[in-house]
């Protein structure tokens, strides 16, 4: 669900975000790009580091709350949970990987592993609301 990819997010997210106050992957993932391209490597690491906790945040409540959730309600999704909250751990290890490389690494190869890193969330949060659209297909709403 990142505006910066030309998607934009599901009107579900965009409430959310703004009830908690905390802004989500897609306006932070726009200022990383930008700190990559154009930044100080201070602006680089710290859009990155922004990045990273705006991602800690949504893959924490979907662990902490939806997923546990889900599981009760629909033991059937076992697998698919376990299957996104291993997503998660992968993609929280390339976002160190690039927290590790600002400091170390060209631009050019940050911003490619930047953008797949993007692709890969977009096609797993694609993945989580298709699920999300079969349950509500399930609960008759």
């Amino acid at each position: 669900m990142l505006v910066a990819m030309g998607t934009q997010p599901s009107s579900r997210a965009q409430e959310g975000a703004a009830r908690s106050g905390v802004l989500g992957p897609d306006a932070v993932f726009r200022e990383a790009r930008r700190a990559l391209r154009e930044g100080s490597l201070e602006e680089a690491y710290e859009g990155i580091d922004a990045l990273t906790r705006a991602f800690d945040v949504h893959f924490a409540l979907e662990e902490r709350v939806y997923f546990p959730a889900l599981a009760v309600l629909r033991p059937r999704l076992a697998d698919s949970l376990r299957e996104f909250g291993e997503e998660h751990e992968r993609m929280r290890l390339r976002l160190g990987e690039l927290a590790r490389g600002v400091r170390t690494s060209e631009r050019a190869p940050l911003l490619e592993a930047l953008e797949d890193l993007v692709v890969i969330f977009l096609r797993h949060e694609g993945r989580e609301e298709e699920l999300l659209a079969v349950l509500e297909c399930d609960s008759g709403h």
